[in-house]
């Protein structure tokens, strides 16, 4: 009796401990505000109170759920750690798993049910309520999670999102584009911390052929109000020493979390609405889209004056970004992660999107004898090279690779010179997976023929040129010699 007391406790102990690990993780990585979540938690409180004296059908009934429930999640674990994104599959097994175990809670709690009428201990009793609690919550959770999973896959798509599209290669006027630029920079924050936002900046405000008509912030690589400190620092860089404020174009303070329910109108929405009434503009999205998400909100009549959503972002069903050698170690599709609700919206928007992914940044790889090259300019290449040497050295020491991708300044290239781009139509969706969420890897903005969306543009090649021309432009003309009159 007392090695069943002992086998029935630990394994509750465990399994509770594997419940509360992942819905931990959930609430780290993604800071869920989805009720459903939240369910997972209060069978767990039936785990902690109850303390069964001996092995029971009716304490099997909420025992195994749960070891259903982390069963499953392992999976979705174990894929992550191993690099390999099969959704399809993992959806399949993990759901398989998880009803074979409910289905077997259900028998062990008839079991335990039709038992009561003997002369059974109390604690059979608190089991049964306790299993019948357990299982009912956790598939109506797991259904409803589900459920998300499949309109994720047949979200209607607007008639706007389907015709309103521009084609796939855009021809470049010889005036310059009107363009606003919506950035999470974080350069010089950390030795992991990428720099991209800031090649991108420093690459927009030296290209002739983009008029810049406002800066955003947004949460992302870090929080929201260290990001615009950082931007503040950047344009100071570029200035030559003199304050933020002395830019021929104005910086906005967006959202430092993600949308949600309220989306909450911020400065830079507000005046990214002020700017569209002036005039149609290209917007340059190079993090999470919820400053653009809360415009379209609280204004859907200016998507028409939107003439293309430059984002980073979008993947391959299938497939993940792997930049070193470590099998273990991948890059998610990070800005649509960061805010999907937010992603979702623009998608299905109606308004031109052009999708630059991590994929195509792989083409383009800054080495030390690029910073080296960049040290030769002024202050401003000189400093971009200063905080972009620890990201450098990360690529080198922990990836094993000659050198990184600055994947936003790409999104400023097409903008600049789509000449150099290759691109195609193609349908996308943001993709959502429920055993694969709590890792990291359940929504992304997935592309690719045969699938239920709205068409995008999709950029999957580029000269080998691009490289060099954005350096030759972070090299060229200095802050104070900028035109003015571009920006008004």
């Amino acid at each position: 009796m007392t090695r069943k007391v002992f086998t029935s406790r630990a394994i509750g102990t465990i399994l509770a401990l594997l419940a509360v690990s992942t819905v931990a993780v959930v609430a780290l990585i993604h800071q869920p505000q989805e009720v459903q979540l939240v369910t997972f938690l209060l069978p767990l409180l039936a785990v902690w109170y109850l303390r069964s004296k001996g092995w029971s059908d009716a304490r099997l009934s909420w025992q195994l759920p749960l070891a259903g429930y982390a069963s499953t999640f392992a999976i979705g674990a174990g894929l992550s750690l191993s690099n390999q994104d099969l959704r399809t599959d993992v959806e399949l097994v993990g759901a398989s798993a998880f009803a074979v175990v409910t289905v077997l809670g259900i028998a062990h709690l008839y079991k335990g049910v039709r038992a009561l009428p003997g002369e059974q201990p109390p604690q059979w009793k608190k089991d049964a309520a306790a299993g019948l609690v357990c299982t009912l919550l956790l598939v109506w959770a797991v259904s409803s999670l589900a459920y998300a999973s499949y309109e994720a896959k047949h979200h209607a798509i607007p008639v706007s999102a389907i015709s309103g599209q521009q084609s796939a290669g855009t021809p470049q006027t010889a005036k310059p584009a009107s363009v606003w630029i919506d950035t999470d920079p974080a350069c010089g924050a950390g030795t992991t911390v990428d720099v991209d936002d800031c090649w991108a900046l420093l690459a927009a405000v030296r290209s002739p052929e983009l008029a810049i008509r406002g800066i955003s912030t947004v949460f992302g690589n870090q929080d929201g109000r260290r990001v615009h400190r950082v931007i503040e620092e950047v344009l100071a860089r570029l200035a030559g020493g003199q304050p933020a404020d002395a830019a021929p174009f104005q910086l906005h303070a967006g959202s430092s979390v993600r949308g949600g329910s309220a989306w909450r109108p911020t400065p830079a929405s507000q005046a990214l609405a002020a700017a569209l009434e002036r005039e149609p503009l290209t917007i340059l999205a190079l993090g999470p889209l919820t400053n653009i998400a809360t415009l379209l909100r609280h204004r859907p009549d200016l998507t028409e004056r939107i003439e293309r959503i430059v984002l980073v972002g979008g993947k391959r069903p299938g497939q993940l970004f792997h930049p070193g050698h470590q099998w273990w170690f991948h890059f998610g599709d990070f800005n649509i992660a960061q805010d999907p609700d937010a992603a979702r919206i623009v998608l299905y928007s109606g308004a031109p999107v052009t999708l630059v992914p991590f994929d195509l940044a792989t083409k383009l790889v800054v080495t030390e004898a690029d910073l080296e090259r960049l040290r030769e300019g002024d202050g401003a290449a000189k400093w971009l090279s200063e905080v972009s040497q620890p990201w450098l050295s990360f690529w080198n020491t922990m990836l094993g690779k000659p050198g990184f991708h600055p994947f936003d300044v790409l999104a400023v290239a097409y903008a600049a010179m789509p000449e150099h781009f290759r691109c195609r139509r193609i349908p996308a969706r943001i993709g959502f997976n429920l055993f694969l969420e709590p890792f990291g890897m359940g929504r992304d903005l997935e592309v690719a023929k045969g699938l239920h969306g709205p068409l995008v543009t999709d950029c999957y090649d580029l000269d080998r040129e691009v490289k060099d021309v954005v350096l030759t432009r972070i090299l060229g003309e200095s802050y104070a010699a900028f035109d003015v009159s571009r920006a008004m």
